[in-house]
Protein backbone atom coordinates (compact mmCIF):
# COMPACT_ATOMS: atom_id res chain seq x y z
CA UNK A 1 0.00 0.00 0.00
CA UNK A 2 0.96 3.52 -0.80
CA UNK A 3 0.36 6.48 0.95
CA UNK A 4 1.26 9.77 -0.49
CA UNK A 5 1.18 13.04 1.30
CA UNK A 6 0.85 16.37 -0.21
CA UNK A 7 1.21 19.68 1.17
CA UNK A 8 0.07 23.51 -0.53
CA UNK A 9 2.16 25.91 -1.49
CA UNK A 10 3.71 27.89 1.27
CA UNK A 11 3.58 31.58 -0.09
CA UNK A 12 5.45 33.11 2.97
CA UNK A 13 8.47 33.23 1.28
CA UNK A 14 7.31 35.52 -1.63
CA UNK A 15 8.40 39.01 -0.61
CA UNK A 16 5.50 41.48 -0.90
CA UNK A 17 4.96 44.03 -3.33
CA UNK A 18 4.81 47.86 -2.20
CA UNK A 19 1.83 49.08 -4.39
CA UNK A 20 3.21 51.86 -6.84
CA UNK A 21 0.70 53.32 -8.90
CA UNK A 22 2.46 55.61 -10.64
CA UNK A 23 4.34 54.30 -13.70
CA UNK A 24 6.83 57.14 -13.97
CA UNK A 25 7.37 56.77 -10.12
CA UNK A 26 7.98 52.95 -10.50
CA UNK A 27 9.96 53.24 -13.61
CA UNK A 28 12.14 56.08 -11.58
CA UNK A 29 12.59 53.65 -8.86
CA UNK A 30 13.82 50.61 -11.23
CA UNK A 31 16.16 52.90 -12.68
CA UNK A 32 17.74 54.10 -9.61
CA UNK A 33 18.84 50.45 -8.95
CA UNK A 34 16.32 49.85 -6.14
CA UNK A 35 14.64 46.75 -7.86
CA UNK A 36 17.62 44.40 -6.34
CA UNK A 37 16.38 41.36 -7.96
CA UNK A 38 15.27 42.64 -11.30
CA UNK A 39 11.61 41.91 -11.47
CA UNK A 40 10.40 45.38 -12.16
CA UNK A 41 8.62 45.65 -8.88
CA UNK A 42 9.74 47.24 -5.88
CA UNK A 43 9.81 44.66 -2.54
CA UNK A 44 9.16 45.95 0.59
CA UNK A 45 12.33 44.60 1.71
CA UNK A 46 14.17 46.71 -1.14
CA UNK A 47 12.64 49.78 -0.04
CA UNK A 48 13.76 49.23 3.48
CA UNK A 49 17.16 49.00 2.03
CA UNK A 50 16.70 52.48 0.68
CA UNK A 51 18.63 55.04 2.33
CA UNK A 52 18.09 57.80 -0.37
CA UNK A 53 16.16 59.01 -3.10
CA UNK A 54 16.91 61.63 -5.77
CA UNK A 55 13.96 61.36 -8.52
CA UNK A 56 14.51 63.82 -11.32
CA UNK A 57 12.15 65.06 -13.55
CA UNK A 58 10.33 62.52 -14.99
CA UNK A 59 5.90 62.89 -15.16
CA UNK A 60 5.71 61.72 -11.31
CA UNK A 61 2.61 62.84 -10.09
CA UNK A 62 1.49 60.35 -7.44
CA UNK A 63 4.23 59.43 -4.43
CA UNK A 64 1.74 56.37 -3.32
CA UNK A 65 4.23 53.77 -2.14
CA UNK A 66 6.84 56.28 -0.87
CA UNK A 67 5.72 55.11 2.57
CA UNK A 68 7.28 52.03 2.15
CA UNK A 69 10.54 53.37 2.24
CA UNK A 70 11.50 53.79 6.38
CA UNK A 71 15.19 54.33 6.13
CA UNK A 72 15.15 57.52 4.07
CA UNK A 73 17.95 59.55 5.16
CA UNK A 74 17.56 61.67 1.94
CA UNK A 75 14.52 62.32 0.07
CA UNK A 76 15.27 64.63 -3.22
CA UNK A 77 12.17 65.28 -5.84
CA UNK A 78 13.08 67.73 -8.60
CA UNK A 79 10.40 69.19 -10.83
CA UNK A 80 7.49 66.72 -10.87
CA UNK A 81 3.87 67.57 -11.28
CA UNK A 82 3.03 66.15 -7.98
CA UNK A 83 -0.57 65.96 -6.95
CA UNK A 84 0.58 66.09 -3.37
CA UNK A 85 2.75 64.67 -0.69
CA UNK A 86 2.28 62.87 2.95
CA UNK A 87 5.29 62.66 4.61
CA UNK A 88 3.67 62.02 8.10
CA UNK A 89 4.25 58.54 8.19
Amino acid sequence: MALGLFSGCDNSTQEEIVHIPDSAFLDGLIGDGIDKNGDGQISYQEAEATLALLIPPSGITDLTGLEAFISLDSLTITLNPLKGIDLSS
